[in-house]
């Protein structure tokens, strides 16, 4: 059945569709306008802000979020401004992830700092710092720069085992053995504190043996204790 255009019944139900169309439309167009990417930015987040020491060029510290995880459609760059001054020493890719440029140095520089903008696609964007932290590795030496000889009189000259180049803010384990191979001291996280004595009591003189478990390495070695005699 074919109604003409001036049929009252068919022109209100078009104007009613057409009402409902235009509201569907003006209650849609926000969240196309999100899925756009065109929401303003209003904060940039970086869940993760540390990297080891001795990483290798391209490692990925964390990856850049902006109002949501959910909001996809920013462009992430480092630009100049106030703490920007280790901006050089990182990369941001084309999907927002934060890279070192450089090998760290725990020792050399342990945090820096960087200024990043966010961006979507309407021009829109807000800046922020961040300072990004270098976690320290323990690098285990080749070998112990270590004394073998131990002559606690108090003169001040190798009356403590000293190791060297021994960190002594990292874990490790020190196990120190008599001639028949009965364990006399151990000490976890050793501190170069030893001076030939168990519980405040002088060990006799003669050679014994010690294991220094640094975790990825174990050193072993002897100490020659000398007690003056005088």
């Amino acid at each position: 059945m074919t109604y003409p255009l001036s049929y009252p019944g068919v022109c209100r139900r078009a104007f009613s569709l057409c009402r409902r169309h235009a509201l569907y439309l003006m209650l849609t167009l926000p969240a196309l306008s999100l899925r756009a990417g065109g929401v303003t930015p209003t904060d940039i987040q970086l869940p993760v802000k540390e990297i080891h020491e001795n990483n290798l060029t391209g490692t990925a510290v964390g990856a850049f979020m902006s109002n949501d995880a959910a909001a996809s459609s920013y462009a992430y760059t480092l630009v100049a401004g106030a703490d920007d001054v280790d901006n050089a020493a990182f990369t941001i890719d084309s999907k927002g992830v934060l890279r070192a440029n450089v090998v760290f140095d725990y020792e050399t520089k342990s945090s820096y700092s960087i200024r990043v903008r966010a961006t979507n696609n309407l021009g829109e964007f807000l800046e922020r710092t961040f300072s990004i932290h270098i976690a320290d590795v323990y690098e285990t030496p080749e070998k112990l720069d270590a004394n073998n000889i131990l002559t606690p009189n108090g003169d001040g000259i190798n009356d403590l085992w000293v190791v060297k180049n021994l960190d002594p803010g990292k874990n490790n384990t020190l196990a120190i053995y008599d001639r028949i191979g009965r364990m006399v001291y151990t000490k976890k996280n050793y501190q170069n504190d030893w001076n030939g004595s168990v519980n405040g009591s002088h060990l006799a003189e003669g050679t014994y043996y010690y294991v220094l478990d640094l975790g990825p390495k174990q050193f072993k070695g002897y100490i020659t204790l000398v007690r003056d005699k005088r």
